[in-house]
């Protein structure tokens, strides 16, 4: 039979190696919730808007060694509103890992036109016209939906 001090060692190192673990994936977790618990009391917002850009961010990030690493896209949409200030939102996003084949379009980003008109339905956190001016303004805006207005024939 182990003596007690060997087993209580083990246990030890063994709970020194899961802890970190542990804590990264609390922390991934946690930082996956925080949006929507900044956006969960905001109310929510609609304005007769026009698109006035769009624009793909691209990230890449390197991969540890043998690995590729992972390319990351944002699709993001600019709205003019009636008092002609213009906001831009996240309308989608998505990840592929280098060297694979695939498409990157993004449904929504790709049937909406600059030049269209309708109905944007939004959330937006409070005080982020400071944070504008550092360059993360869409980062606080939570878009919601665009209803195009019809298009009349004639």
């Amino acid at each position: 039979m182990k003596n007690t001090g060997e087993v209580v060692g083990k246990v030890f190192g063994l709970l020194l190696i899961a802890l970190p673990i542990i804590a990264l994936i609390a922390v991934a977790i946690f930082r996956g919730l925080i949006p929507s618990v900044q956006f969960a009391n905001r109310p929510e917002q609609s304005a007769q808007v026009e698109v006035v850009g769009k624009r793909v961010r691209r990230y890449h990030s390197s991969g540890s060694k043998g690995s590729s690493g992972v390319t990351s896209y944002t699709y993001i949409v600019a709205f003019q509103f009636p008092d002609g200030s213009v906001k831009e939102f996240r309308v989608g996003r998505q990840s592929k890992k280098n060297g694979t084949e695939g498409n990157v379009a993004c449904s929504l980003y790709d049937s909406i036109y600059e030049g269209n008109t309708g109905i944007l339905s939004y959330k937006e956190l409070s005080n982020i016209e400071k944070k504008r001016n550092e360059g993360m303004h869409w980062e606080h805006r939570r878009f919601i939906s665009f209803e195009k207005d019809a298009v009349a024939d004639g």
